[in-house]
């Protein structure tokens, strides 16, 4: 692999996704009285979800 991505370290990209992936969480349960938001917060939550099984599958 080559580019800006070989300079990554791979704990700190784990730690981050997670950590995006927990205030995902959080803010689906707070949008539960605001339906379009909490929807949106699911996507970007399942988007999430498909990327971590990318970048840690490798």
């Amino acid at each position: 692999m080559d580019g800006p991505m070989s300079g990554l370290n791979p704990d700190d990209v784990e730690q981050e996704v997670g950590n995006f992936w927990r205030g995902l969480y959080k803010l689906e349960k707070a949008f539960e009285s605001v339906p379009a938001a909490k929807k949106i917060a699911g996507k970007v939550g399942m988007s999430l979800y498909s990327l971590r099984l990318v970048l840690f599958a490798m």
